[in-house]
């Protein structure tokens, strides 16, 4: 949306337009506008002058993907490709009540010709629905060889819709993040979906989380601008007048200040954001303790093929009790225990127990009689727990244990 390239056509198309049109069936027919090579949180350009928010004219759709978000607002069309380095597709759904994804980096590849430029930026749609961005994603994400960081294909987008659990993760809802101003006004609407969400997805809340980041407005600012700057190339500083006074002072600002020096700043910049990010979305791990041959085949192949990053299966010379004795080891460590938000799911931990107990008494609820119980047990938790309801007044009348191959009666 540059007035320096207002003749300039396209010479390739991008993978994700290719994907979407041949294995999509998606139709393509008309361009939207953007700011001025993507710089600018709203759209206006000297070339295309100022995109209007479809809700309220003479507001902004927001930028820097304000066209496309206009577009599928006004309802031009059901669904827009878009583009994220700093906000430029969440900014616009934002303002236009639209669903915004920016992905994690690579997921859709950006071939050919890929610009690696400064690492930030993502490339997706804004949609009416998440069923419509998730089917895009379906069709547009997997790896290209052209873009060497793009990553692997990966399927159910659409299809797992509504089937992921939520419930347990840990939520911190940040008014700044790290710096950024919210107003009062729509700090009260998101914090109040924000409880909404975590209520009616099981997810726990976790206040006080320090979100402070390095500072990157310079480091994302000059690298940014080295590629603008090489794109324009003999045409600057001729053109300064063409260009729109963000992208024109941005220009100006930073020329000569990339070099060797800058470029170290950069990195150790970027690497010292990795590492605090990596801080603060630190996840609890879930440790699994089984007896090494103490278990069938079946459980141990359950156990030890989940291939989530933050699961360990850790198999222990011994048997369920040794197991047992290392959790209680821990949880014993109160220092430990605090310090690592410990907690545990097998049958020494009371809430499981305490759980178990309700299976007996909506048996016999059931049931409307005196009744026996058949228990298959692998260390005695659930048929503690019938042994307790009894203790309650369950009317049970025999606790039958059993076991299986794994023989540790």
């Amino acid at each position: 949306a540059c007035v320096a390239f207002a003749n300039r056509r396209g010479t390739h198309t991008s993978l994700q337009v290719e994907r979407l049109t041949r294995e999509g069936g998606m139709i393509p027919y008309a361009m939207t506008t953007a700011s001025e090579f993507g710089g600018v949180n709203v759209t206006r350009t000297l070339l295309n002058g100022s995109t209007h928010n479809p809700w309220q004219h003479g507001r902004t759709p927001g930028g820097s993907s304000g066209g496309s978000a206009a577009a599928v607002a006004g309802g031009l069309c059901t669904i827009a490709t878009a583009g994220d380095g700093g906000g430029s597709i969440r900014i616009p759904a934002g303002f236009c009540g639209l669903v915004g994804l920016k992905a994690t980096y690579g997921r859709i590849p950006r071939a050919p010709m890929h610009y690696l430029g400064n690492l930030t930026v993502s490339t997706g749609c804004v949609s009416r629905s998440i069923r419509d961005t998730a089917r895009w994603f379906d069709i547009a994400n997997g790896h290209d060889a052209r873009d060497p960081l793009s990553l692997p294909r990966v399927s159910g987008w659409e299809d797992e819709l509504g089937s992921i659990d939520l419930r347990g993760l840990r939520v911190a809802v940040v008014s700044d993040w790290g710096g950024a101003t919210v107003s009062p006004a729509m700090w009260t609407v998101l914090e109040e979906v924000a409880d909404w969400l975590i209520r009616n997805t099981g997810m726990r809340r976790v206040d006080d989380v320090n979100t402070t980041l390095p500072s990157m407005g310079a480091a994302w600012s000059i690298s940014g601008m080295i590629s603008i700057r090489e794109e324009l190339g003999d045409l600057w500083p001729g053109c300064a007048d063409d260009l729109t006074p963000e992208i024109r002072m941005g220009l100006q600002f930073t020329e000569g200040l990339y070099g060797s020096q800058a470029r170290h700043k950069i990195e150790t910049r970027r690497a010292a954001l990795n590492e605090r990010m990596a801080e603060i979305f630190r996840n609890v791990d879930i440790v699994i303790l089984y007896p090494r041959g103490r278990v069938s085949e079946v459980q141990r192949r359950q156990m030890t093929t989940v291939d989530s990053p933050n699961v360990h299966c850790v198999a222990i010379d011994g048997t369920f009790d040794d197991c047992q004795d290392l959790v209680k080891a821990m949880f014993n460590d109160e220092s430990f225990r605090k310090d690592n938000n410990l907690s545990a799911v097998n049958s020494i931990n009371w809430a499981r127990v305490m759980a178990q107990t309700v299976y007996y008494f909506t048996a016999l609820r059931t049931l409307g009689r005196r009744a026996s119980f058949s228990v298959p047990t692998g260390n005695f938790g659930n048929v503690l727990a019938g042994w307790i309801a009894r203790e309650m007044g369950a009317d049970v009348h025999h606790l039958i244990v059993g076991s299986n191959s794994n023989d540790i009666l």
